[in-house]
């Protein structure tokens, strides 16, 4: 852990190590003042930490590591973490369009499955999870209509 915790690239693999759970806390801790001590910008922090909270997933479980990077500043902000995030909104819009389309229109062919997946607008996934409501099949939904 400590070599970990001394080059600033290898920070966020420092819970990864041999760590305990109730160790956990003073890790999180010494890893924000490590960070901050080597990144040369907020993004870099967030980069960092976004790194840290992905990792972490490997081992420990989501409410814990959402406890302990409760009190984390910046990583919200790092762009890394907007782009997980995002990836992860689009993937339940997706979800959610082909849920409800199943129940309105019956079982989507491929094809209808892949046009929606191939969508990565949020706005457009918008458009659509509420023109859901307004058409009466795949093709009418997947249409050039607004």
């Amino acid at each position: 852990m400590e070599t970990l915790l001394a080059a600033g690239g290898t920070i966020p693999l420092a819970p990864l190590g041999n760590v305990a759970e109730n160790e956990l806390p003073g890790l999180i801790q010494r890893m924000d003042r490590r960070i901050r001590e080597v990144a040369r910008s907020r993004d870099d922090v967030g980069i960092l930490w976004t790194a840290a909270d992905v990792l972490m997933g490997l081992r420990y479980d989501r409410g814990l590591i959402e406890h302990l990077l409760a009190g984390v500043q910046d990583m919200e902000q790092s762009v890394t973490y907007q782009a997980i995030v995002e990836k992860g909104m689009i993937r339940d819009r997706h979800d959610v369009l082909l849920q409800q389309g199943r129940k309105k229109f019956g079982p989507p062919s491929e094809v209808v499955v892949m046009a929606i997946r191939s969508v990565i607008d949020f706005e457009r996934l918008s458009r659509l999870t509420e023109r859901i409501l307004d058409v009466s099949s795949w093709q009418e939904l997947l249409g050039d209509h607004p």
